[in-house]
């Protein structure tokens, strides 16, 4: 799934874990115009219930980094 935010496209994926009914996500961030403006996050830790739940998890993930400043270490308290 694919959102906008802040100048930015978010892309969030949501992940089986294997051997387990738990998921995660993967999330890419893209800034709007620019050729190497793009994180990648897939080992963020979470394990959510549902894929919905990973997906939303993963879009708030994204928004608090960007809203953080996009630091190169962004741990979610």
């Amino acid at each position: 799934m694919q959102a906008h935010y802040n100048g930015h496209v978010i892309r969030v994926s949501a992940l089986r874990i294997p051997h387990s009914t738990r998921w995660t996500f993967a999330l890419i961030v893209c800034e709007h115009g620019t050729d190497g403006g793009v994180k990648t996050f897939t080992d963020y830790g979470g394990r959510f219930d549902t894929a919905n739940d990973a997906i939303s998890r993963g879009y708030d993930f994204a928004m608090k980094w960007i809203d953080a400043g996009k630091p190169d270490s962004f741990e979610e308290r």
